[in-house]
């Protein structure tokens, strides 16, 4: 969901005012909030999602790591900032089955972002060094998305604040010396910070957030963007055929969102799917150019899943999940299994599966009492 819904809901639950109302703070009573953001398999057998999980006694954020290697998802140990307001993973990516990374930010007290990435090639997770931009005269950023068109050559995209107020684009890549900062461009006014990334050649990459960049081999540069709507992610099925998910804003106060799905080829982007239901799509793949999986929420506060088979895009069942469940990552290791990765109730995490046969929630672990108040 774009940054300015979230500010704007989150206007209407806390009751703000600039005028000279009372304002009423609520504090929820304590309890551990369990969330994953994204999900990727290096192999058929092996599956990671990674997140974060925020304990409200302290205030802390703490990074969220799962797994499932053939026997069920379980946590594994995931380093982070311990102090500020602590640590999320946004992002992960597969450089090789071996080696594996994610993306995110840790924030101080002030809510000063700084980008984090974690490492895993063997069998432990650990934090390596990763720059930041400039902004205010302090590093600064956060990563949200990642791809690795090479086994030794990864790129990680996400934004940060700059003084006039608007976001701006960062790129890092690792080609196999570390963790560095890319020139990328930014648009000519408004936000430019990213939020996806995909790559489907060795030399050949699309980023999307409230802007899109490309880059063919010859530096980043601004590329087209949907004259309607936003773009949340992107994945390519060939190197002239992408498939964009994000939605558009219908007006009203908290908003009305509706879902869009785009279609980009030869540097045009056309919408290839809209109406039949309200909410927001966050994340998209495609195992092929006649099979593609688009996840989210509708308005109802329940997940959203799209699918095209063929032609044309369906609304797929999920009446049968359980809870408010908000979908925010998918995956498919195979032509017959995909998965999806979010939340439920913004209190636990969420994991669903597709085998063939319809879509079902597993059972997923979480971090404390997730969801007792």
């Amino acid at each position: 969901m774009p940054k300015w819904v979230l500010i704007l809901l989150a206007s209407v639950i806390c009751g703000c005012s600039s005028g000279g109302s009372q304002v009423v703070y609520i504090t929820p009573t304590p309890f551990v909030e369990n969330a994953l953001e994204a999900v990727t398999c290096p192999s058929p057998g092996r599956c990671i999602a990674v997140g974060w999980s925020k304990d409200y006694t302290k205030g802390l954020y703490s990074t969220l790591i799962e797994e499932n290697t053939g026997s069920g998802w379980k946590i594994v140990s995931s380093p982070g900032l311990t102090t500020g307001l602590g640590s999320r993973l946004y992002g992960v990516a597969c450089a090789t089955p071996g080696r594996c990374i994610a993306v995110g930010q840790t924030q101080d007290l002030a809510s000063r972002s700084k980008t984090l990435i974690l490492e895993n090639a063997g069998n432990s997770w650990t934090i390596v060094p990763s720059p930041n931009a400039i902004a205010f005269g302090l590093d600064t950023g956060r990563l949200v998305g990642i791809a690795c068109p090479r086994p030794a050559d990864c790129l990680a995209v996400g934004g940060y604040e700059v003084e006039t107020g608007n976001y701006h684009t960062l790129i890092e890549e690792n080609a196999g010396q570390g963790w560095e900062v890319i020139t990328s461009p930014n648009a000519e006014r408004g936000d430019s910070d990213l939020s996806q990334i995909t790559c489907p050649t060795a030399t050949q990459c699309l980023a999307v957030g409230s802007i899109a960049v490309e880059n063919n081999g010859q530096g980043w540069v601004v590329g087209t963007y949907p004259t309607k709507g936003s773009l949340s992610a992107v994945s390519c099925v060939a190197s002239e055929r992408c498939i964009g998910v994000g939605g558009e804003s219908l007006g009203g106060f908290p908003p009305v969102l509706a879902p869009l799905i785009f279609d980009k080829s030869d540097q045009n982007w056309t919408i290839s799917s809209e109406g039949g239901v309200l909410g927001w799509l966050n994340s998209v793949t495609c195992q092929t150019a006649n099979h593609c999986i688009a996840v989210g929420e509708n308005d109802s506060y329940g997940a959203l899943i799209e699918e095209q088979r063929g032609e044309g895009w369906k609304i797929v069942d999920t009446s049968t999940f359980a809870g408010n469940v908000k979908l925010s990552g998918v995956t498919c290791p195979s032509a017959t299994h995909c998965i999806a990765v979010g939340e439920v109730g913004h209190e636990a995490t969420a994991i669903a599966d597709d085998i063939g046969s319809g879509w079902t929630l597993a059972s997923s672990p979480n971090v404390g009492p997730a969801g007792a108040r």
